[in-house]
């Protein structure tokens, strides 16, 4: 009897302790499982106006990280022609025209008024510059007809002289080309063909002073393989020792190419090495905002492949680092920007988005019209196309300039595209990216900038 109960007890407290086994093991309850999916971004088709898609996906949990490296959405808005664009229409085109006995002919298009006119020169136009960072002066240089050859003019939106002045910044050195680096100031170039070299110098055309620019960087590379196109014209001369270097308005940083592919940004005032990449072939067209508080440029994820894989890149002024600013290749088959420009303030970039097989570079080729968001990397494409490649040959009119140019506001964009119905014609077109539309104004003519039709803070 006292087995049995002693068997019995056993076997109670055996099943109690599978029981609680039993009970402590995780429950399956399918509905209180919620799976979230975050797909990877893809190009999401928008023709309306509202409801743009947020660049962070809702979906993720606040305990869940966040990647810093979302590619952010690719919008696409389709502009339509309009025979009037809505709004507001301000400041005063510049175009230029060259025919077949290569004279120049500059026009200044009035937005306001719709009314063109022709910029009375002071000489043979020998070259058409373009407009200061301001947006407020001109700059052309002329044949002079006497001794002292050819002189530079700065005029305003009315195409008044603002100064007249000799393009040399040493009695013995003619000036080979020029840009704007302030206001004020231009960053001229002497090429030295002797020694294959370049001279940048910085020249005040109030003051009459001039500066060199620094060109012996540490490491810097001299190569004639390297484009950056800011100084084109002394590669094709084969001068590239001294080219290639970019200072922001300031001149209180500079980008520079080092040896081994690298891009260097550097304190100019202690030589400090703010941020440095190694990117292939050390990229393409870097360029510094309005404001010089960023830098971009482009560069090729693949260079080994057919052109076609191409990113934007961005750096802040202080560094410390350069940034992967759009994620096109992983969207995108192909993907090659030819040209770009910063808006006035800074805060997008307008640029030429090829994704056809082929060769872009093709003369004449069309690309997409294209706006980057720099603070979020959101890409808006606008459905209509553009001359994206320059034109040099016969019989179509020469068209070099294939930036698009922003209005002042930042609220247009002026480019070229090529005429559908017209043979060897190309339109000059002005798009508001508020409403979505475009509208003729010129052909055959050159966009050199974007003036304000009202008088400069001072005379140059």
């Amino acid at each position: 009897m006292m087995k049995q109960t002693t068997m019995i007890i056993t076997t109670l407290v055996f099943l109690f302790l599978v029981s609680g086994c039993v009970e402590s093991a995780p429950k399956t309850i399918t509905e209180d499982i919620v799976v979230t999916h975050t797909p990877l971004p893809t190009i999401e088709i928008d023709p309306g106006i509202h409801n743009e898609p947020s660049a962070t996906p809702e979906t993720l949990s606040q305990s869940e990280p966040v990647a810093t490296s979302i590619p952010a959405p690719i919008i696409e808005r389709c502009v339509v022609s309009n025979q009037n664009l809505p709004g507001v229409n301000q400041g005063v085109l510049v175009l230029y025209q060259l025919d077949t006995n290569l004279d120049r002919t500059i026009f200044l298009y009035d937005m306001t008024i719709s009314r063109e006119k022709i910029l009375s020169p002071l000489g043979w136009i020998s070259s058409v510059g373009s407009v200061s960072p301001d947006r407020h002066y001109l700059l052309y240089e002329y044949d002079s007809g006497t001794d002292d050859g050819n002189r530079l003019v700065v005029v305003d939106y009315a195409g008044t002289v603002i100064r007249d002045f000799d393009n040399r910044v040493l009695p013995e050195s003619w000036w080979d080309y020029y840009q704007w680096q302030t206001n004020d100031t231009l960053r001229v170039v002497v090429l030295d063909l002797g020694k294959r070299r370049a001279l940048p110098r910085l020249y005040n055309i109030t003051t009459e002073d001039y500066m060199p620019l620094k060109t012996d960087w540490p490491y810097v590379y001299k190569g004639e393989n390297l484009d950056w196109g800011l100084d084109r014209e002394a590669i094709r001369f084969s001068s590239s020792d001294g080219a290639n270097i970019v200072y922001d308005p300031a001149i209180t940083r500079v980008v520079y190419p080092k040896r081994g592919q690298t891009v260097s940004l550097t304190d100019v005032e202690t030589g400090q090495e703010l941020a440095s990449i190694e990117l292939p072939l050390w990229g393409r067209l870097p360029r510094w905002s309005p404001d010089g508080q960023n830098l971009v440029l482009i560069a090729s994820m693949d260079p080994k492949a057919a052109p076609g894989h191409d990113e934007f890149f961005i750096v802040s002024r202080d560094g410390p680092e350069f940034k992967r600013l759009t994620h096109l290749t992983e969207k995108l088959e192909t993907a090659h920007i030819s040209e770009y420009a910063w808006s006035p303030d800074g805060s997008q970039i307008a640029f030429w988005l090829n994704t056809e097989a082929g060769d872009p570079t093709l003369e004449g080729t069309q690309s997409e019209l294209a706006i980057l968001d720099v603070a979020s990397g959101e890409i808006t494409k606008l459905c209509i196309q553009g001359i994206s490649a320059p034109i040099r040959s016969d019989p179509m009119p020469l068209m070099t300039r294939t930036q698009p140019i922003w209005s002042p506001d930042g609220r247009q964009v002026v480019f070229t595209q090529l005429n559908p119905s017209l043979a060897n014609t190309y339109d000059v077109l002005v798009l508001d990216l508020e409403t979505k539309t475009a509208l003729k104004i010129a052909s055959n003519k050159q966009p050199v900038g974007w003036m304000i039709n009202a008088p400069g803070p001072s005379a140059p």
